[in-house]
């Protein structure tokens, strides 16, 4: 494998030539990495109770703005907006559907009603997005 290297002495990058080698992770200051494969939206997680690095979903995160409004979030889609207005609150649900790694549908629904719209892209480009549509 071919690499560079900064020199501090002579300010330069220095070439050199290493071996290509591959390894896993066994452990992380002498504790335990679980062996379960990583899947999409996993985090590694050191647990006390087993003393080892474990796979886990990531967790849900709620932002919350001037007590208003409350943005949650899984993994790192927006999937519940809570808004306090006059002490009124108002919980919306938020689904995404993704093609090809690109956001196309986004539906929301509040009171019961689902509405969603559909997001088009031309060379991966957003070109159009539509109006809300009662599911």
């Amino acid at each position: 494998m071919q690499s560079f290297k900064f020199n501090p002495i002579t300010g330069n990058l220095d070439y050199y030539e290493s071996a290509s080698t591959s390894t896993d992770a066994t452990s992380i200051q002498g504790f335990n990495v679980t062996t379960t494969d990583p899947t999409d939206g996993k985090i590694l997680v050191y647990r006390t109770s087993t003393s080892e690095y474990v796979l886990e979903d990531k967790p849900t995160i709620v932002f919350s703005y001037n007590g208003d409004v409350a943005l949650e979030y899984t993994g790192d889609d927006i999937t519940k907006i809570t808004k306090n207005v006059d002490g009124t609150i108002t919980e919306t649900d938020l689904a995404y559907e993704y093609t090809g790694g690109l956001l196309t549908k986004l539906t929301k629904t509040k009171d019961g009603v689902s509405k969603y719209k559909t997001l088009t892209y031309t060379g991966g480009v957003l070109t159009n997005i539509s109006a809300w549509e009662e599911v």
